[in-house]
């Protein structure tokens, strides 16, 4: 019984010897440097990302933001203006955003042809050159982004080497695979286009999941000239039952019991 007194105490009295020799050494860490970068002149985007930069910058965070929406610099934050940078997409005409966003083939096709655009737009910026030229000395600690998808986000926490944190205003499905390397499972998750918010009957699944397959295969395409007509050549050379196989195998590891 004393045997195990003793090896108690001499455990208990190592750890906080350990505690108070290296504790003063570990400097206390409060609050992160955070870099956060809007990728779209949309308002409504804006919207949401300000809100969490709020929340951070109002619990003690400094924040850095590239934005084309400045609010006014504050107590812990600060605002880079890129507003001359963008295309900004505000007070839009009801008729003429429907027209352009509920339409399977013009949301996609307006995203794929906006990419270097918006790219590029990201990129212009004198002040955030400036930041990827000290590359690790940058003396920020995270990097925040409002994500649409694009190779080019990550050329930025590349350059810095930080750590990144995606921000996701829209359910953007079919670009999952580009960010996190998985792919949704359309028979649980509808896309975005689609006119239900759960697919629930065959109907449905089997809509949800060509919607997916479109806008994949139209984002693999890259830039060549004939996006718009990828699915419909697929289908016209190989037929449609060979296309669904391709789709399925394409799908087989996500529960695609629909095909």
């Amino acid at each position: 019984m004393m045997k195990k007194c003793n090896t108690l105490f001499t455990y208990l009295f190592s750890i906080c010897l350990v505690y108070t020799y290296g504790g003063w050494k570990i400097l206390p860490v409060d609050t992160a440097r955070i870099l956060a970068v809007e990728t779209f002149g949309g308002k409504s985007h804006w919207n949401y990302v300000s809100a969490i930069l709020r929340v951070l910058s109002n619990n003690g965070h400094h924040v850095t933001v590239f934005t084309p929406f400045p609010d006014g610099e504050r107590d812990n934050y600060k605002e880079v203006d890129t507003s001359n940078d963008f295309q900004i997409f505000q007070e839009m005409n009801l008729t003429d955003l429907l027209r352009s966003y509920t339409s399977p083939i013009s949301i996609v096709e307006s995203t794929r042809t906006n990419r270097m655009f918006i790219c590029d737009s990201v990129y212009k910026s004198v002040e955030l050159n400036k930041i990827m030229e000290e590359k690790e000395n940058s003396n920020f600690d995270v990097l925040i982004i409002e994500t649409l998808g694009y190779d080019c986000e990550l050329y930025l926490a590349s350059k810095l080497n930080l750590p990144l944190i995606y921000l996701v205003s829209t359910p953007v499905i079919f670009e999952e695979r580009f960010i996190s390397g998985d792919i949704p499972n359309p028979a649980i998750i509808s896309h975005l286009c689609a006119n239900h918010a759960i697919p629930k009957k065959f109907v449905q699944i089997f809509i949800n999941t060509a919607l997916l397959a479109y806008s994949m295969i139209l984002f693999s395409q890259g830039s060549k000239p004939f996006q718009i007509l990828t699915v419909t050549v697929l289908v016209l050379e190989n037929g449609f039952l060979n296309f669904l196989v391709t789709v399925q195998e394409r799908f087989s590891n996500y529960s695609m019991v629909s095909l």
